[in-house]
């Protein structure tokens, strides 16, 4: 139930008695000043109807010193004045209050304005019930991901401790690489979604401090910060299932993968100067095998050209080629990030091997020398194919080609 509060005269108070009654409010009377207030502060407050005049401080006065008591900074009020001139509605709107009516009052009028202020007061009170609610599950989120983290770590940590064999240990530090490299994509991706909600939350308390906020636009503001909220939640979604472990090979869709890849890297390249462009050629390829570790291996090839055109400070070019044969789908990847020493791409696919100082890097993780052999393990030995690495006039190109149709047991 709302609760309506007047403090000053008789006639207000009874006044605003019988208009709260009808509205079926809470109504709260109190002819002086000091022992309204306190009850303010003590008790929640929806509307606060006060005469201009008081014994012993003015009602703006009073108002003010309401605003600003923790957890009463939205409270809506009406001034009760025997101006009737536009003066001392500027007075009232400067002092935060929402309405202004003029003595003798009109109990009809002061019904209306009742009214109308205790609708917004419900609307924006359900509009920071439902921000609430979808901020609890953004954090929910968070800490599902926080978990995964966690998890991963130990589990690197027991792998080692225990010594078992290379390969699974590096799996599970290319996916502790993985999680930052997420991290990092959900910043990028947030960043201008958070800044949408920041700026809508601004405008609505800005028209709300005002009094022009409408029931129409009260429910604009809160449809557009729910669909901000909603893509947060989304991109969460979309990250945490490319990282996700494969339980056993499935056959999945090749557009879908790459779609998926590309959204999760695109802000990384676009902050960095990096144009990337799909072509694809080839007609509703179906592939078997891994499908989140096949993500994995696209994003540790698409990172590294990332890496190589950063360090060669100039405007970046990453192309995806995709073609199928009668037996095949090829995918190659090309940058122009200036290739690799002749002298060292043979041993490109060697464990710990990285043809940069370790650490070094622009993202979380970098130069630890196994994404690229991981790489090799996925679409070599679980998915029957083949992974190369060649220079081009311009840079690298890393060419994958995965049969169509062999279930590889």
């Amino acid at each position: 139930m709302n609760t309506v509060v007047s403090i000053g005269s008789i006639t207000t108070a009874e006044l605003t008695q019988a208009a709260a009654e009808k509205l079926h409010s809470r109504a709260e009377r109190f002819a002086c000043e000091v022992q309204g207030f306190a009850w303010c502060v003590e008790n929640p407050v929806d509307v606060l109807v006060v005469d201009a005049e008081l014994a012993g401080a003015s009602g703006l006065d009073i108002f003010r010193q309401i605003r600003q008591v923790p957890g009463r900074e939205h409270v809506v009020g009406i001034l009760v004045t025997e101006k009737g001139d536009k003066w001392a509605l500027y007075e009232a709107l400067d002092a935060g209050l929402n309405d202004v009516v003029t003595k003798p009052v009109d109990k009809v009028e002061l019904l209306g304005r009742l009214r109308n202020l205790l609708h917004l007061r419900s609307g924006f009170r359900g509009l920071e019930e439902k921000v609430s609610s979808l901020e609890s599950q953004v954090d929910k989120s968070l800490d599902d991901l926080r978990e995964a983290n966690t998890y991963l770590n130990k589990r690197v940590q027991e792998e080692s401790e225990r010594c078992l064999q290379q390969q699974h240990i590096i799996l599970q530090r290319t996916r502790v690489i993985a999680m930052g490299e997420m991290l990092s994509a959900v910043a990028h991706h947030w960043r201008q979604p958070l800044t949408v909600v920041s700026l809508l939350v601004e405008s609505l308390r800005m028209d709300y401090d005002e009094g022009t906020l409408s029931s129409t636009g009260l429910q604009q503001y809160t449809e557009d910060i729910i669909n901000e909220l909603k893509m947060l939640s989304g991109t969460i979604d979309t990250f945490r299932n490319i990282l996700k472990p494969d339980a056993s090979k499935v056959r999945f869709e090749l557009e879908e993968a790459l779609k998926s890849v590309l959204i999760f890297i695109w802000p990384q390249l676009k902050d960095n100067n990096i144009r990337i462009t799909l072509e694809d050629t080839s007609s509703h390829v179906s592939l078997f095998g891994y499908p989140r570790e096949f993500q994995q291996v696209l994003l540790s090839i698409i990172g590294n050209s990332r890496d190589a055109i950063i360090l060669a400070r100039k405007p970046g070019r990453i192309l995806i080629h995709v073609e199928q044969t009668a037996g095949e789908v090829i995918i190659a990847i090309s940058d122009n990030g200036g290739g690799i020493d002749e002298s060292v791409l043979a041993r490109i696919f060697d464990p710990y091997f990285t043809t940069r100082e370790r650490g070094v890097g622009s993202g979380v993780v970098r130069g630890t020398g196994t994404e690229l052999y991981l790489a090799k393990i996925v679409i070599e030995e679980k998915m029957a194919g083949v992974i190369s690495v060649e220079n081009t006039s311009e840079g690298t190109r890393t060419t994958i080609r995965l049969p169509l149709s062999i279930e590889v047991q």
